[in-house]
Protein backbone atom coordinates (compact mmCIF):
# COMPACT_ATOMS: atom_id res chain seq x y z
CA UNK A 1 0.00 0.00 0.00
CA UNK A 2 1.06 3.60 -0.42
CA UNK A 3 1.68 6.34 2.10
CA UNK A 4 0.53 9.91 1.56
CA UNK A 5 3.69 11.83 2.45
CA UNK A 6 2.48 15.33 1.68
CA UNK A 7 -0.53 17.46 0.81
CA UNK A 8 -0.23 20.96 -0.63
CA UNK A 9 -3.34 23.13 -0.44
CA UNK A 10 -4.28 26.27 -2.37
CA UNK A 11 -7.43 27.89 -0.95
CA UNK A 12 -9.82 29.74 -3.24
CA UNK A 13 -11.14 33.00 -1.84
CA UNK A 14 -14.31 33.41 -3.90
CA UNK A 15 -17.24 32.99 -1.49
CA UNK A 16 -19.71 32.59 -4.38
CA UNK A 17 -17.84 29.62 -5.85
CA UNK A 18 -18.48 25.96 -5.04
CA UNK A 19 -14.75 25.36 -5.51
CA UNK A 20 -13.09 25.77 -2.12
CA UNK A 21 -9.51 24.68 -2.81
CA UNK A 22 -7.06 22.90 -5.09
CA UNK A 23 -4.83 20.19 -3.66
CA UNK A 24 -1.71 18.30 -4.72
CA UNK A 25 -0.78 15.06 -2.97
CA UNK A 26 2.57 13.32 -2.72
CA UNK A 27 2.70 9.53 -2.50
CA UNK A 28 5.67 7.67 -0.98
CA UNK A 29 7.94 10.70 -1.56
CA UNK A 30 8.12 9.76 -5.24
CA UNK A 31 4.85 10.59 -7.04
CA UNK A 32 2.80 13.81 -7.08
CA UNK A 33 -0.81 14.09 -8.23
CA UNK A 34 -1.84 17.65 -9.09
CA UNK A 35 -5.29 19.11 -9.52
CA UNK A 36 -7.53 17.52 -6.90
CA UNK A 37 -10.38 19.87 -6.03
CA UNK A 38 -12.41 20.33 -2.86
CA UNK A 39 -16.00 21.14 -3.77
CA UNK A 40 -18.83 22.43 -1.56
CA UNK A 41 -22.18 21.16 -2.76
CA UNK A 42 -24.95 22.40 -0.45
CA UNK A 43 -22.75 22.15 2.63
CA UNK A 44 -21.36 18.73 1.68
CA UNK A 45 -17.62 18.60 1.01
CA UNK A 46 -16.11 16.16 -1.42
CA UNK A 47 -12.84 15.64 -3.24
CA UNK A 48 -12.95 15.66 -7.03
CA UNK A 49 -10.15 13.86 -8.83
CA UNK A 50 -8.17 15.57 -11.61
CA UNK A 51 -10.02 15.56 -14.93
CA UNK A 52 -9.74 16.91 -18.45
CA UNK A 53 -12.30 18.15 -20.93
CA UNK A 54 -13.03 15.75 -23.78
CA UNK A 55 -12.13 17.32 -27.11
CA UNK A 56 -12.92 16.69 -30.76
CA UNK A 57 -10.70 17.53 -33.70
CA UNK A 58 -11.90 19.68 -36.58
CA UNK A 59 -12.20 17.67 -39.81
CA UNK A 60 -10.70 20.57 -41.78
CA UNK A 61 -7.81 22.00 -39.70
CA UNK A 62 -7.46 19.22 -37.06
CA UNK A 63 -7.63 21.88 -34.29
CA UNK A 64 -8.77 20.79 -30.83
CA UNK A 65 -12.20 21.97 -29.76
CA UNK A 66 -14.48 21.36 -26.79
CA UNK A 67 -16.72 18.37 -27.42
CA UNK A 68 -19.85 20.50 -27.37
CA UNK A 69 -18.50 23.12 -29.79
CA UNK A 70 -20.70 23.77 -32.80
CA UNK A 71 -17.96 25.65 -34.70
CA UNK A 72 -14.17 25.16 -34.82
CA UNK A 73 -12.31 27.69 -32.64
CA UNK A 74 -9.41 27.72 -35.12
CA UNK A 75 -10.88 27.83 -38.63
CA UNK A 76 -14.61 28.42 -38.07
CA UNK A 77 -15.75 25.21 -39.77
CA UNK A 78 -19.05 23.63 -38.76
CA UNK A 79 -18.18 20.80 -36.34
CA UNK A 80 -21.34 18.89 -37.33
CA UNK A 81 -22.20 15.73 -35.42
CA UNK A 82 -19.78 14.35 -32.89
CA UNK A 83 -18.26 11.02 -33.89
CA UNK A 84 -17.58 9.88 -30.34
CA UNK A 85 -21.16 10.47 -29.12
CA UNK A 86 -21.81 6.73 -29.48
CA UNK A 87 -18.68 5.84 -27.47
CA UNK A 88 -19.26 8.18 -24.52
CA UNK A 89 -22.74 9.70 -24.61
CA UNK A 90 -23.12 12.80 -22.46
CA UNK A 91 -19.56 12.79 -21.13
CA UNK A 92 -17.72 16.10 -21.25
CA UNK A 93 -14.80 15.24 -18.92
CA UNK A 94 -12.68 12.19 -18.15
CA UNK A 95 -10.62 11.42 -15.05
CA UNK A 96 -6.87 11.73 -15.46
CA UNK A 97 -6.20 9.96 -12.15
CA UNK A 98 -8.65 7.98 -10.08
CA UNK A 99 -8.48 5.43 -7.25
CA UNK A 100 -9.17 1.81 -8.09
CA UNK A 101 -10.87 0.83 -4.82
CA UNK A 102 -12.81 2.49 -2.02
CA UNK A 103 -10.00 2.08 0.55
CA UNK A 104 -7.64 4.06 -1.65
CA UNK A 105 -10.28 6.72 -2.29
CA UNK A 106 -11.10 7.11 1.41
CA UNK A 107 -7.39 7.44 2.33
CA UNK A 108 -6.87 10.14 -0.29
CA UNK A 109 -10.09 12.00 0.61
CA UNK A 110 -9.33 11.80 4.33
CA UNK A 111 -5.82 13.20 3.93
CA UNK A 112 -6.92 15.99 1.58
CA UNK A 113 -9.89 17.06 3.71
CA UNK A 114 -7.78 16.98 6.91
CA UNK A 115 -5.18 19.20 5.21
CA UNK A 116 -7.97 21.51 4.04
CA UNK A 117 -9.32 21.80 7.58
CA UNK A 118 -5.83 22.60 8.92
CA UNK A 119 -5.30 25.22 6.20
CA UNK A 120 -8.67 26.87 6.87
CA UNK A 121 -8.05 26.88 10.63
CA UNK A 122 -4.64 28.46 10.04
CA UNK A 123 -6.12 31.12 7.75
CA UNK A 124 -8.84 31.94 10.31
CA UNK A 125 -6.29 32.25 13.12
CA UNK A 126 -4.19 34.62 10.97
CA UNK A 127 -7.23 36.89 10.56
CA UNK A 128 -7.97 36.10 6.90
CA UNK A 129 -11.52 37.18 6.00
CA UNK A 130 -14.21 34.97 4.50
CA UNK A 131 -16.02 31.76 5.34
CA UNK A 132 -14.01 29.03 3.64
CA UNK A 133 -15.29 26.08 5.64
CA UNK A 134 -19.02 25.34 5.48
CA UNK A 135 -20.25 23.52 8.60
CA UNK A 136 -17.44 21.00 8.96
CA UNK A 137 -18.97 17.50 9.21
CA UNK A 138 -18.01 15.29 12.14
CA UNK A 139 -16.33 11.87 11.86
CA UNK A 140 -16.63 11.61 8.11
CA UNK A 141 -20.35 12.31 7.93
CA UNK A 142 -21.22 14.12 4.74
CA UNK A 143 -17.82 13.57 3.16
CA UNK A 144 -18.42 12.24 -0.28
CA UNK A 145 -15.58 11.40 -2.66
CA UNK A 146 -16.29 12.13 -6.29
CA UNK A 147 -14.52 12.10 -9.60
CA UNK A 148 -14.70 14.90 -12.12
Amino acid sequence: MFEITGVKMDLCNDPASKLLAYADIELDNCLVIHGLRIINNSGELYVAMPSRRITDHCFRCRGKNARVARWCNWCGADMGTHDNEQEMPGRLFFDVVHPINSDCRSRICGAVLAAYKREVDASHSSGAPGELLPSWPSAGAGLRPASG
